[in-house]
Parts: structure tokens; C-alpha cells; sequence
């Protein structure tokens, strides 16, 4: 099914909101595909199942992040320089019809590096009646 996204990534170390995505996309079973608004080339792909979430991004450097529902997850990062391979724990998440978000954060060690609230904002297209 087509429909329209907006994806707003809410950085929770630093405060600081982007929109990465603003436009068309395709949701299919569970996956929601769609590009960056800033870098069309850049795809996403979201899978939210019922074991877990599964965020990939392909361009020069892709990543595939994987978040069990319980316990820690993983992220990758592949780069011309090579893989970065992170550890990922899920803190919270909805899937509605209309909306989606994921929160989680990703260790290195002891520290977390990154600690982030991806919301995706679902409007179907087409004519209501």
C-alpha cells in the first residue's frame, strides 16, 4: 500500500529533532519502505514484528539495526573503511495504524553512544469518502 511518511529522529542526548523523511512510501505486511528527504538515494526499510524491530538504511554506508523486543540487539554499520559492529537494547515502541516509534539506544561497552526516538507518521493515500 502506498502512503505518505514523515519520519522525525529525536536525538535524546543532545535534545535536538530532525525530519529525515517527508514523503512517499510503501507499507507491506509489517515492512514500511520509503527514502530520506534530504538524500532521496538513501533507502529505509522498517520491519516491526511481533520478536522484533529491524532498521536498515542503504547508501555508501548502510547499517541494519536489529532491536529484540527483550534483551539486546545489534547494529551494524557497514562503510568503505569497513563493519562496526555495536550492541542495541530496545527501550520502548508502538505500532499503531497511523503511527510508529521506536526508542532505543545503542552501547559501545559501558557508554551509550547514540540514544534515539524514531517516530514515523502513516497517512494513507487517496480520496476519503
Amino acid at each position: 500500500m502506498e502512503l505518505n511518511v514523515e519520519l522525525v529522529c529525536l536525538d535524546l542526548l543532545s535534545g535536538k529533532e530532525n525530519t529525515i523523511a517527508d514523503g512517499k512510501g510503501i507499507l507491506s505486511d509489517c515492512t514500511l519502505s520509503y527514502a530520506e528527504k534530504e538524500n532521496p538515494h538513501c533507502l529505509h526499510r522498517v520491519t516491526f514484528s511481533e520478536e522484533k524491530i529491524i532498521l536498515k538504511r542503504s547508501a555508501e554506508f548502510s547499517s541494519e539495526t536489529v532491536l529484540p523486543v527483550t534483551g539486546k540487539g545489534q547494529a551494524v554499520v557497514h562503510s568503505p573503511y569497513g563493519d562496526m559492529v555495536l550492541d542495541a537494547v530496545l527501550e520502548e515502541f508502538i505500532r499503531e495504524d497511523d503511527l510508529w516509534m521506536a526508542e532505543y539506544r545503542i552501547v559501545s561497552g559501558d557508554q551509550t553512544v547514540t540514544r534515539q526516538r524514531l517516530t514515523w507518521k502513516l497517512t494513507k493515500k487517496g480520496k476519503c469518502n
